[in-house]
């Protein structure tokens, strides 16, 4: 009986340190630099975080290609993934 109580405080302290953790990432504005929270790296494998980080990239690549420019691809999305998708070096305005 103990025993279960004690596992079930380190699981309740282990779910408050990623909160508290997750807080400050979004506090400090680090959500702009990445997909996933860090609270997700301490629950989900590594193969779990590169196949949802896949599944991520897709969405994100269905969503651009289905942008309609206003101007014939002149949109500045496009210029960006065509230097990209050309290897090219994107210069800095």
């Amino acid at each position: 009986m103990l025993n279960k109580f004690k596992k079930f405080i380190e699981k309740i302290r282990f779910k408050h340190k990623l909160r508290v953790m997750d807080d400050f990432y979004y506090f400090t504005g680090q959500s702009s630099y990445s997909f996933f929270p860090p609270s997700f790296y301490y629950t989900h494998t590594p193969e779990e975080i590169e196949r949802i980080t896949q599944e991520e990239m897709q969405k994100i690549r269905d969503l651009i290609d289905q942008m309609e420019p206003s101007d014939s691809k002149s949109a500045p999305i496009y210029d960006i993934i065509e230097r990209y998708n050309s290897d090219k070096t994107i210069d800095e305005p």
